[in-house]
């Protein structure tokens, strides 16, 4: 869920000790830019900016003319939080008023929001809203402001700016004036950009550029995985050269983990880079930088300090159906040959794009192969390459319309550039380190984080071991994504590596129950999460590490009720959710619910408190909460409300297609509603991501619902499935520990064989 790995990204720099900057400000710029060029704001005359973690452990900037390096302190000045939102999210900012509301109003409970009168927020170019904040400051007194409420393309800012009552009249137009500066997102530029051509490139001008800057990559496997010196090779892509440093491009899929046979490949081990032979080039050594978490992308590093030629990059946006491309590779090196890049022409078929517009994946005709991955695709008529080709669709037709073979491709795709420098900004030409301290570093780190950034992050976070290589903090942020990419051995060196330090310990503790659960080791996450609450019994994050573990593990809904009930009203949409999940758990249990209408109606107070926590966690983060969004669902039909349930059932297919306890809680309504078909669609969706014994349990539900259908036309058929759906049921209910549900699905079993 997003929101859970805020909670975990942003509680680790609440261990910090703030970024706070100078005590005094510095001569400031005239211009302030986020470190992650999220945006950027002019500056009034004397004013500096530094940054904060608050207690709701967000980091933010504060904008002042005072100094000091307690910002509670500070009797004037703008507050901006940055918040990551998924990049295919369009939010409306009202949507936004309950977690900004709680951002402000939870450090300073006597500041109050007037989130009935609302107006729009004249910001140049970027979407807001603006709402008024009066009320009193505990250090700082008497306080009128606003606040303004913008939604970017990948994130949205609360800026709160404000100050003593009867200076209220100046301080709104200082900072209005300051706002109508803002930019945001600032836009990366290519480290090679070129204007187009008068008119398209031939390809004979461009091959021996393609040839110089389109190596192989062999990417090895250990046969001993603990042992770097047993390397063997387990396959091949083809990379881009896009920057003089060295830097390359390849697709996630040809150097992520995986294991071949005895022969296991680790995503961050080394692999080698050769060119064609024409170019008489020694091979050479790569690092795997970063790896892409959202595209199938990798980042990698020659080694060495060697100046490499590098192709032009543009963006795909300004591709159009109908240029001509060029895809070059290494297809399959077995029948084509290791000597020679293979170059091939198409056209652009057309570009798909997300909600705002943005490209997610550029079409094109270009015959390719496997060994194709990673390569570059480029645009004649724009003078550069527009992606990195990641994928094809084949159909059987041979013939000399398709010089490579026997398949001839439908289409193929590639990874638009502008997602490449989004993934990897560090390599854009607009960027700028702009972290002075250690604590900066970390800071964007988990911003980046947060986003799902992860080559980003796994940038900033080497950068951070750079600078001070003892930092827990980094070690246990690499060993999260490391873990996210199954490097088993890097992920526990980094964990071993973050344990050690004090100040990182118990974050990488409770890091190491969240990453072991994403993984579905439920009883070594349980583990990690009983040693957390051990080494702080009393620090909500411990106990939401608790809960989720004891949840994910089937754990009885009433323990999870009372440790959540304890926990509120933290400001948490997750601890929100798992309150209300919890209450539908506790329902179906004591009620023993096989079908819908119930046997008994719900409490009229557990149905109110579950509706609520169910609701909030909505208010809190009303992007991708699919489990919030299932389980309201659920709630919803367990009263009655049919269409509420269809519209909240519908409303969590959209925000989790690929979220296991969302789809299983999805199909488990329409169980209870006595739909087997659409159920076991459901469950194919779930099982396909994570095979989870529950899901198992409702297949074989399914299963028993849809027999008797099939016992009109094939009753031996009917009766062979109902056999085997008993059986699905039997060995789910046995499979792990003892879980809430199982007491639950014996209930269930035994009335739908009893029928």
């Amino acid at each position: 869920m997003p929101f859970s790995r805020i909670a975990a990204a942003a509680f680790v720099l609440l261990t910090l000790a703030p970024s706070r900057g100078p005590a005094a400000p510095a001569t400031a710029p005239a211009e302030f830019v986020h470190p992650a060029a999220a945006w950027s704001l002019g500056l009034p005359a004397g004013h500096g900016a530094r940054a904060f973690v608050d207690a709701a452990e967000v980091p933010f900037h504060v904008i002042t003319a005072e100094a000091g390096d307690d910002p509670a302190e500070f009797k004037a000045g703008l507050w901006v939080y940055t918040i990551p939102i998924p990049t295919d999210d369009q939010l409306e900012p009202a949507l936004l008023i309950p977690l900004v509301s709680h951002l402000i109003t939870g450090p300073e409970p006597r500041l109050k929001l007037a989130a009935d009168r609302r107006a729009p927020a004249d910001l140049g170019g970027v979407k807001g809203i603006v709402v008024d904040v009066s009320g009193r400051r505990a250090k700082a007194g008497e306080w009128r402001g606003q606040v303004v409420i913008a939604v970017a393309q990948d994130h949205c800012l609360a800026l709160h700016f404000g100050g003593p009552p009867e200076q209220w009249d100046a301080t709104r137009e200082l900072w209005l004036k300051a706002l109508r500066t803002l930019v945001s997102p600032l836009k990366l530029r290519s480290l090679v950009a070129v204007p187009p051509p008068a008119a398209p490139q031939r390809p004979e001008d461009v091959k021996r550029l393609l040839l110089q800057c389109t190596p192989i990559v062999y990417v090895d496997g250990r046969r001993d995985v603990k042992d770097e010196e047993t390397m063997t090779p387990v396959g091949t892509g083809t990379g881009f050269i896009i920057h003089p440093d060295g830097y390359v491009v390849t697709n996630r899929h040809v150097v992520e983990s995986r294991r071949n046979g005895p022969v296991t490949r680790l995503g961050y081990d080394p692999v080698r880079l050769e060119w064609d032979k024409d170019l008489g080039l020694a091979p050479a050594a790569a690092d795997v930088i970063g790896v892409s978490y959202q595209w199938d992308l990798a980042l990698l590093k020659i080694r060495g300090d060697r100046k490499w030629p590098r192709v032009p990059l543009a963006d795909a946006a300004d591709a159009r159906a109908g240029d001509d491309v060029l895809a070059a590779g290494w297809p399959v090196p077995q029948k084509f040959g290791r000597d020679h890049v293979t170059i091939t022409a198409g056209k652009v078929l057309g570009t798909e794009v997300d909600a705002g517009g943005r490209p997610l994946m550029v079409r094109h005709s270009a015959p390719t192969r496997p060994g194709n991955s990673g390569g570059p695709v480029y645009d004649l008529n724009r003078g550069a390459v527009v992606a990195a080709h990641f994928s094809s669709i084949f159909a059987r037709g041979a013939g000399a319309a398709d010089p490579l073979g026997e398949y001839k491709p439908l289409y193929a795709g590639g990874v638009p550039v502008a997602r490449l420098l989004w993934e990897f900004p560090q390599v854009a030409a607009s960027w700028q380190d702009r972290c002075a301290t250690i604590d900066e570093r970390r800071a964007l780190v988990a911003y980046f984080f947060q986003q799902e950034r992860f080559g980003a992050a796994m940038i900033e976070s080497r950068r951070a071991l750079k600078d001070a290589p003892d930092d827990g903090l980094a070690s246990a942020y690499l060993y999260r994504m490391y873990v996210r990419q199954r490097d088993t051995e890097r992920a526990a060196e980094s964990l071993k590596s973050a344990r050690k330090a004090p100040e990182s310990t118990f974050a990488s503790t409770v890091f190491a129950a969240q990453s072991t659960l994403e993984n579905g080791e439920l009883l070594e996450s349980l583990k990690w999460a009983q040693a957390a609450f051990a080494l702080r019994p009393n620090d909500w994050r411990s106990t939401l590490a608790f809960v989720r573990a004891n949840l994910a593990t089937g754990s009885n809904p009433d323990w999870a009720l009372g440790a959540t009930s304890q926990l509120l009203p933290a400001p948490s949409a997750e601890l929100e959710m798992y309150k209300g999940r919890a209450g539908v758990q506790k329902f179906l249990t004591d009620a023993r619910v096989v079908r819908l209408p119930p046997p008994r109606p719900p409490g009229g107070q557990m149905l109110t408190d579950t509706a609520i926590a169910l609701e909030r966690s909505l208010e809190l983060w009303p992007v991708r909460n699919a489990q919030a969004c299932a389980n309201l669902a659920l709630l919803h039909a367990i009263d009655g409300r049919k269409k509420k349930a269809a519209d909240m059932r519908a409303k969590a297919l959209r925000a989790g297609p690929r979220d296991v306890d969302a789809l299983l809680t999805v199909a488990h309504l329409d169980l209870l509603q006595g739909d087997g078909v659409e159920a076991m669609k459901i469950i194919a969706r779930a099982q396909d991501v994570e095979d989870k014994p529950f899901g198992r349990f409702l297949e074989g539900w399914a299963g028993l619902l849809i027999a008797p259908t099939v016992a009109r036309t094939d009753r031996p058929k009917a009766v062979a499935l109902a056999r085997a759906s008993v059986a699905l049921m039997s060995d789910a209910r046995d499979a792990g520990r003892q879980t809430w549900w199982q007491a639950y699905a014996a209930h269930v079993q035994t009335g739908l064989t009893g029928r």
